[in-house]
């Protein structure tokens, strides 16, 4: 009896409506490192960087497979996302995330903004300026 009256509850209740889930492709990932809320944009750039990590570290992988996607992934990432962290260099709450992503990328071509950064920071956000600025002058 108590399971008809739960299951005649459920039945009268208005249908929800469901939200499509947010795809998290690098392209939906640089838009909102660039176009989004702060909460988004940080999702974003911890995003990015967990993924050009472990593309660097498969990079050594035995498995040619795997290689062949982290050298495809590598290529995106350097085309597309290098350059929209260097633009994000800008937001505060991203920036040390967008230098460690400029840093594992070893992109050289944000040292001039890095460098510009370098004094507008503090604490660990500016540990990982200083940082990726010494990693990219040493390459």
């Amino acid at each position: 009896m108590i399971a008809l009256l739960l299951l005649q509850a459920a039945l009268a209740a208005p249908p929800t409506t469901i939200t499509p889930e947010r795809t998290h492709d690098t392209e939906a990932l640089i838009a909102d490192l660039l176009d989004g809320i702060p909460k988004e944009q940080t999702y974003a750039a911890r995003e990015l960087r967990r993924r050009s990590r472990l593309a660097v570290g498969d990079l050594d992988n035995s498995n040619d497979i795997r290689r062949a996607e982290a050298r495809l992934l590598l290529e995106k990432l350097d085309t597309q996302a290098a350059p929209a962290c260097t633009t994000a260099l800008a937001v505060r709450h991203v920036a040390g995330l967008c230098a460690d992503v400029l840093r594992t990328l070893e992109t050289t071509d944000a040292l001039p903004a890095l460098r510009a950064l370098e004094p507008d920071t503090r604490g660990v956000t500016r540990r990982k300026v200083q940082r990726a600025v010494a990693f990219l002058e040493s390459l």
